[in-house]
């Protein structure tokens, strides 16, 4: 805080935000929350109640606290609202405005013995209480919602973008290519494949729990999910959750390392669930398979990524999917 010019520290809170000020002994010093105000009402300045200038020496006073990255951060939390907004319109149960943050302060500012300021709105609360010339960072919450912006009308509303499409003439039809398998021949072979590999207990999180989109179609939380891969140590053994595109009956699931069947990994397929599942990288959900499974690893095994295939009774054994398992010693 020491950064600003004395001048300035007090503008920027003097001017803004003292007629507003509580004793910083004051129950609302410890009266914070993340929620939106509607559901947890604040004391303080909005943002959207200052002049430009006060505005300028407010983000300064909020510099002083958070890194540079944090500054960022923070503004682009707030702007997260407009997101919102355009998602839950019309009937959203919360106004969602960006400049519905505000600052609060407590005691006098320059008080050589305490006071303390506190930015805060719906999912960001920062906290600086000064004491004897120290500077106590506490509370501070950063959070995100949504927490991926993943609709492209939510990137238009945050870019404010527009999105131009013309059509274009056709100086020459098309050219005609193979298809992978051609319509004529016999049907083309259908072959179950990995899609990705939980420890059970996460899965069994993930899979119940439904959440909204804008389409108005909610899916499960593991879909579109990007995990990194489980970790198994060796001399243990697992219960594991694969999600199958093309499962059926008791399919063979194994490990390959290196592009080889790898003897140290058992896997054993103990059921089969159909689940209603979206792969990262599809955007609509489809049917596949779960299928639990009992991975035991040697007490001999190397540790590294390890590869997983999915073979239906009778079929040929297919390319692994790689960096679904990871071993680690």
């Amino acid at each position: 805080m020491t950064s600003l010019p004395q001048s300035d520290r007090l503008t920027a809170v003097d001017g803004s935000l003292s007629w507003r000020a509580e004793s910083i002994d004051s129950d609302e010093r410890l009266h914070w929350h993340f929620v939106p105000n509607e559901q947890f009402p604040r004391k303080g300045v909005q943002i959207k109640e200052m002049t430009d200038a006060q505005r300028t020496l407010a983000w300064a006073l909020l510099q002083t606290g958070v890194s540079a990255r944090g500054f960022t951060t923070a503004r682009s939390i707030m702007e997260l609202e407009n997101i919102l907004k355009s998602v839950e319109a019309p009937n959203g149960r919360f106004a969602r405005d960006h400049e519905a943050y505000q600052f609060s302060v407590f005691g006098t500012p320059g008080d050589k013995k305490a006071w303390g300021w506190r930015f805060e709105g719906h999912h960001l609360s920062v906290s600086m209480t000064v004491r004897d010339a120290e500077v106590s960072p506490a509370p501070v919450f950063f959070g995100a919602n949504p927490a991926r912006v993943s609709y492209g009308a939510q990137v238009v509303s945050q870019m404010q973008m527009h999105i131009l499409a013309a059509s274009y003439a056709l100086t020459s039809p098309p050219p005609s290519l193979p298809c992978v398998w051609c319509c004529s021949a016999a049907p083309a072979p259908s072959y179950a494949q990995p899609l990705q590999l939980f420890h059970s207990v996460v899965w069994d999180a993930l899979y119940p729990a439904m959440i909204a989109n804008p389409v108005g179609n909610p899916i499960s939380l593991a879909s579109n999910s990007t995990l990194i891969a489980p970790f198994v140590q060796p001399g243990q053994s697992y219960q594991m959750t694969l999600t199958s595109a093309g499962a059926a009956g008791v399919p063979a699931v194994a490990a390959t390392w290196n592009g080889a069947p790898d003897p140290t990994i058992q896997i054993e397929v103990t059921g089969s669930t159909p689940i209603t599942y979206a792969v990262p990288g599809n955007s609509y959900p489809s049917s596949a398979v779960a299928l639990t499974l009992n991975v035991t690893v040697a007490a001999g095994a190397a540790g590294g990524l390890r590869g997983i295939t999915v073979t239906n009774p009778g079929d040929p054994v297919q390319a692994a999917m790689p960096a679904l398992l990871n071993v680690v010693v």
